[in-house]
């Protein structure tokens, strides 16, 4: 408030300066003037004096000039304050007012002008450094350009007349390079870009803003810009935006959108886009077709409408499940409305807003007809081999069991003779390596069928591998090989069925012995590492390639057939191997340096926590079979007459029947102690004879042993409802047989 009196104050002593000056320069200059001009000089001071101050000094420095200059310049009879003495007076002093009134009226208008001037400039000024500050720190890039006209007036070129930085950078000169040069001579690329010079001249010439987008090669580089010109004075003022990522990234998204419905309009798999209210957002061609509608017909309608209430119903579970937000996969055959009864395979993915809510789903289905088609084929293709495989193997049974048996004769009633004995010997080997192969060949078929069921029970394994070990011996012996066995002194178990776990080590070291050359040396291992017992059997055998290792337990594969070798397989061992491990949960893995260089395979089994029953695996030594009367029923009349002639030669009494009738005749009449029956019999099947004999007999019944080639669990559940005591395959070991002959009768 303070500054406001001193202002006011120093405007007014301005004013009376003025004023006095005015009256000092005129009374000095009285000589001269005398009467004259007695107020001129007052009002130059009053102008000057509201120019600085306003009216009210101007006021004041009129009203105190006037008196001064009466007091200076009048004579003294006319020193009164006003001079209204006489009309001249009156009329001078009126002159006076009215001037000084204009006079301010003016001055003080032209200082208010002059004011409002003075802060238009400084707010020009202001706008414009706020303009130029603005300009100058965007990012977007900005130009002035004037126009460049012909002797017609018509726009030819454009000239910079102004570039803020980022125009500057990029055009990739500096403003002081480019203001005052033509766009077409600095820069003639600029023009080559269609459209962009008739936008400036159109916006300079009709005052309307254009705008455009170009498309510029530079330097091997695509680029586009978004231009915007408007009207400024004789030319324009251009914005021009660098919007190449953008377009680059929209080209992207179009060229993925482009690649994306060339797969899905290619892809052999239906996808759809489907809606929360179950309806179709958007389809494939391939769904389209399925479903039996142009994608046009499809788009927007309920899903239940198109594919059928049937299909929708199996449907509507997964729909549901996946607009609870879960991810669903399924297989199902499924009847459509129009391509009739279908395999398909789904997947539902669902799709969710901003806020997480399930908004639909996207689907992608295959049709999977034509495979599931397949797969059937191949399943019954699988179920025939393992049928024939199994009907092989008891086909093959029925032979052996008269060779046996007529070998078993000969060893009974042939002297003693080397060269006879040679050729009985090579019999008896051949004879157990052909029983062996159909034995693996049978059991592969079980295994394969899911039909072996295990007795697990708790097992040293060293009582295993003696099982194993007193199999393969012969084998081992014959080639001549060393065999090492090395078993850690505290025992270690697995629970397992020990006939099969025997089995499983018994294969692997037979599958040694073949395949190492006479004079080898075989080891086999045991340790428990890591809750597991691995066994291993080591050889200096032919080894493996490195190329067959993946596939050495795959069915019917061999290392190589031309190979030399004392012994042939069907390349099914290790196969069952492999199988019979898994079965125990466990799994068999191979090594080999390569050709030459030996093999070892490796059994890995689950380790057993408790102690097994150590009583498994004894031996008891064989027990002298007692003379019997025994009925022999089989229609292959070779083996039962020299299974007849085996007997006859230990001692007992035989009698053959043929078929199911022969047999329940000869029930009768000989009065069997043990009937060696065939099931495969031609009239009545021997299951149905040993339930006749079973119902009809009287007293002692006779001891009912089955005799097949049928040898699965099945059979033998079969077996023992019909009445049988014993079940057993051909061709049957001698002192199998004697074990079981010796048995007392069933009453």
């Amino acid at each position: 408030m303070s500054g406001r009196y001193v202002k006011t104050a120093r405007a007014y002593g301005i004013a009376a300066s003025l004023a006095a000056l005015a009256v000092l320069i005129r009374w000095l200059a009285a000589p001269w003037l005398g009467s004259y001009f007695r107020l001129t000089l007052l009002y130059v001071a009053i102008a000057f004096a509201v120019r600085y101050g306003g009216a009210a000094p101007g006021v004041f420095a009129a009203v105190g000039g006037y008196i001064a200059a009466n007091y200076l310049l009048l004579a003294p009879r006319d020193h009164a304050i006003l001079n209204v003495a006489n009309a001249r007076g009156t009329a001078e002093l009126l002159i006076y007012v009215i001037s000084c009134a204009i006079i301010v009226i003016l001055a003080e208008g032209l200082r208010r002008a002059r004011g409002r001037a003075a802060d238009d400039t400084t707010a020009l000024r202001a706008s414009e450094e706020r303009f130029r500050v603005a300009v100058e720190s965007a990012a977007l890039p900005f130009a002035i350009l004037e126009a460049v006209r012909d002797p017609g007036h018509r726009i030819v070129d454009f000239k910079w007349q102004y570039l803020n930085s980022a125009a500057a950078r990029l055009v990739r000169r500096s403003a002081s390079e480019v203001i005052g040069r033509r766009v077409g001579q600095l820069l003639p690329f600029s023009w080559e870009a269609p459209g962009l010079f008739d936008t400036f001249r159109r916006a300079a010439e009709t005052g309307e803003p254009q705008s455009i987008e170009v498309h510029t090669r530079r330097d091997e580089v695509d680029t586009w810009f978004h231009n915007i010109a408007a009207r400024f004075g004789d030319g324009v003022a251009v914005w021009f935006t660098d919007v190449t990522a953008s377009r680059k990234a929209e080209r992207a998204v179009q060229d993925a959108r482009a690649q994306l419905q060339t797969v899905t309009d290619l892809s052999p798999a239906g996808m759809a886009r489907c809606s929360r209210d179950l309806r179709y957002v958007w389809v494939n061609p391939q769904l389209a077709e399925w479903i039996g509608r142009p994608v046009e017909e499809i788009v927007g309608r309920p899903i239940r409408e198109l594919i059928g209430e049937g299909a929708f119903r199996t449907f509507l579970p997964h729909y549901e499940a996946v607009l609870s937000g879960r991810r669903v996969e399924h297989e199902q055959n499924v009847e459509f409305a129009r391509g009739g009864i279908q395999w398909i395979s789904a997947v539902y993915v669902p799709m969710f807003e901003p806020d997480g809510a399930v908004n639909g789903w996207v689907a992608v289905i295959t049709n999977i007809t034509q495979r599931k088609r397949l797969e059937l084929a191949l399943l019954d293709a699988g179920r025939r081999k393992d049928e024939f495989l199994a009907m092989l193997a008891h086909e093959l049974r029925n032979p052996l069991a008269p060779i046996r048996n007529a070998l078993e004769v000969l060893h009974l009633k042939t002297p003693d003779e080397p060269l006879l004995d040679r050729a009985r010997a090579i019999i008896d080997r051949q004879l157990l390596h052909l029983s062996r192969l159909v034995d693996d060949l049978l059991d592969l078929s079980r295994v394969t069928q899911g039909r072996i069921q295990l007795q697990r029970a708790r097992v040293a394994v060293s009582v295993v591998v003696a099982h194993a070990v007193e199999g393969s011996t012969p084998m081992i012996e014959e080639a001549g090989h060393h065999l090492e066995v090395s078993l850690p002194r505290e025992p270690i178990y697995v629970e397992g069925d020990i006939t099969r776990l025997a089995q499983i080590i018994g294969n692997l070291l037979n599958n040694a012995a073949k395949y190492t050359p006479a004079g080898g040396r075989i080891k086999l291992s045991a340790a428990r590492e890591r809750g597991e017992v691995r066994i291993d059997v080591e050889d200096t055998g032919i080894g493996i390639p490195a190329e067959m290792l993946p596939h050495i337990f795959e069915m019917f594969v061999q290392v190589n057939a031309s190979l030399d070798r004392t012994q042939g397989g069907l390349g099914i061992g290790l196969t069952l191997v492999s199988r019979l491990a898994a079965m125990h949960g466990g799994r068999v893995e191979a090594r080999s340096a390569g050709l030459g260089k030996g093999s070892t395979f490796s059994v890995h089994l689950p380790a057993a926590l408790e102690p097994a029953d150590e009583s498994l695996g004894s031996a008891y030594p064989p027990v002298p079979a007692p003379h019997r009367r025994v009925l022999i029923v089989d229609d292959n009349i070779d083996a039962a007459e020299s299974l007849s002639m085996l007997l006859g030669t230990l001692g007992h009494e035989t009698r053959l029947a043929h078929d199911g009738e022969q047999a329940l005749a000869a029930v009768e009449t000989f009065d069997p102690e043990v009937v060696l029956l065939d099931i495969g019999l031609p009239r009545v099947n021997g299951y149905e004879v040993a339930r006749r004999i079973r119902r009809g007999s009287s007293g002692e019944r006779p001891h009912l042993i089955a005799l097949t080639g049928w040898g699965q669990e099945e059979d033998r559940r079969l077996a023992k409802e019909a009445g049988f005591d014993h079940h057993v395959t051909k061709p049957v070991e001698l002192s199998v047989l004697s074990d079981l002959l010796s048995a007392e009768r069933v009453t």
